[in-house]
């Protein structure tokens, strides 16, 4: 799978809700857990980048993933 197919992918998922576990990415993708840190990182960016969405990619402890958080009220 190429990168940004693999980017997209999780996207989509954040969008839908759905929390990233950064060594369950890498396995389904098969890739090493630096490339999804280093993808995380595009879509943290490319969010950073939009500030008009009002939304930020953060790692939630709890969950013990990544996941986006809506800052607007």
């Amino acid at each position: 799978m190429a990168k940004a197919e693999r980017i997209l992918s999780m996207y989509d998922r954040l969008l839908e809700g759905r929390t990233l576990i950064k060594n369950e990415e890498a396995q389904r993708f098969q890739v090493g857990s630096r490339t999804i840190q280093r993808d995380i990182d595009d879509i943290r960016a490319h969010l950073s980048e939009r500030s008009d969405t009002g939304k930020e990619l953060v790692f939630d402890r709890r969950k013990m993933g990544y996941v986006i958080k809506n800052n607007r009220n």
